[in-house]
């Protein structure tokens, strides 16, 4: 992973950096972060920038689902009709290139993060929490 120069293949951890617009840490009093009634924890970290790896949260759902990111819908569209004569390894590499966007994070209303590793020295604060 050549943006996580420090990387040694452990299973990532996901994190929130921002939220959204209004709250950097997620706001717990909205469902969907657990099932109703279950308890839960939220870290609040510090970590050295080096070992955090930021996306913007809603772009990387074309990571997700294996699709183009592209910044307009007509670019989307041109590209598309372009790959009718780009072999299968052609498309994919473009596709993959494509999401290096993600990480592009200035102006991201929502930015998700993955570290490899929390360490106990790396934990502020711990929130414990009942989901809604």
């Amino acid at each position: 992973m050549h943006r996580l120069p420090v990387y040694e293949n452990g299973w990532p951890v996901w994190l929130w950096m921002r939220w959204n617009e209004s709250h950097h840490r997620p706001d717990l009093r909205y469902s969907g972060h657990l099932e109703a009634g279950q308890h839960g924890v939220r870290l609040e970290l510090e970590a050295p920038r080096q070992l955090i790896l930021p996306h913007d949260f809603e772009q990387w759902h074309y990571v997700l689902h294996n699709a183009y990111f592209a910044e307009t819908e007509n670019a989307c569209e041109e590209w598309e009709r372009g790959n009718r004569k780009k072999s299968a390894h052609r498309i994919q590499t473009e596709k993959e290139k494509s999401w290096e966007k993600i990480f592009d994070v200035a102006n991201s209303t929502s930015v998700a993060a993955v570290i490899e590793y929390i360490r106990l020295d790396q934990v502020r604060a711990i929130h414990h929490f009942i989901a809604r």
